[in-house]
């Protein structure tokens, strides 16, 4: 329920939160490790944040039903993509998207958009995907519309 691009340095999501409730909230988290974009439950997600900033705390015990992925694109432009497993891989292709929204973010991306603007495309396509959405390239979060 959600989608997170990147792109050229730039990595952008939407700000659709279902839980309990529907809620517009935050998805991207600002480390000093990097910028980190959550899919899936985002608890879970956000207990990865936690840990991947300081690598140094035990590893989370994450609850099995509760799935995510998470995209960080580090200060020197690395892209990443983890998950439960704890297991990065590093990102060849210049551009990724995840979430529900990800095949519509991907080919925008393709066919030459930006993170933000496939993002804003997956929103018009993808019932699971709403802004504002946000994005970061560099130190600080914004909100794009």
């Amino acid at each position: 329920m959600t989608t997170i691009a990147v792109k050229d340095g730039v990595i952008a999501s939407d700000s659709l939160v279902r839980h309990d409730v529907t809620y517009k909230g935050r998805k991207l988290f600002r480390t000093k490790r990097g910028i980190i974009g959550i899919a899936g439950a985002l608890g879970e997600g956000e207990k990865f944040v936690e840990w991947y900033n300081d690598r140094r705390k035990r590893v989370p015990a994450f609850e099995s039903s509760d799935e995510f992925s998470a995209l960080v694109l580090t200060p020197s432009g690395k892209v990443e993509l983890w998950d439960a497993s704890v297991r990065g891989e590093e990102i060849m292709t210049g551009c990724l998207a995840i979430g529900s929204g990800a095949a519509y973010a991907m080919g925008a991306m393709m066919a030459g958009a930006s993170a933000p603007e496939a993002v804003k495309i997956a929103c018009e396509l993808d019932p699971d995907t709403e802004g504002p959405i946000m994005y970061s390239e560099g130190a600080d979060v914004e909100v794009w519309e």
